[in-house]
C-alpha cells in the first residue's frame, strides 16, 4: 500500500476492489461474484498513514510510521504483512 506522500492535503481518500472511489455514502455499488469486495479508506497523518476498514477487512484500524521520503506497506484483509 501507498507512500505518505502520495496522499494529498490529510484528505481521506476511499479505496475499494476497483480501486479509488466517490461514492459518499459508507455502502459500496452494487457486488459483482468476479471480484473481492473490500472498502477502506487511508489518510495521511502528522504520524503516517491511517487506514479504517469498512467492509470485507478483518481489521478496523490500521497505522503505520513514515518517517522516509517514500514509505510502504504491505496489507492484506487481515491486516499489516511482511513482504
Amino acid at each position: 500500500m501507498g507512500a505518505c506522500g502520495g496522499l494529498l492535503a490529510y484528505q481521506p481518500q476511499k479505496i475499494d476492489q476497483f480501486g479509488l472511489v466517490s461514492y459518499l455514502d459508507e455502502k459500496m455499488p452494487s457486488r459483482d461474484i468476479r471480484y473481492a469486495h473490500f472498502l477502506f479508506v487511508i489518510q495521511k497523518t502528522e504520524q503516517g498513514t491511517f487506514l479504517e476498514g469498512k467492509e470485507g477487512t478483518a481489521w478496523t484500524k490500521l497505522s503505520y510510521g513514515c518517517g522516509r521520503p517514500k514509505c510502504f506497506q504491505h496489507i492484506n484483509e487481515f491486516g499489516m504483512v511482511n513482504q
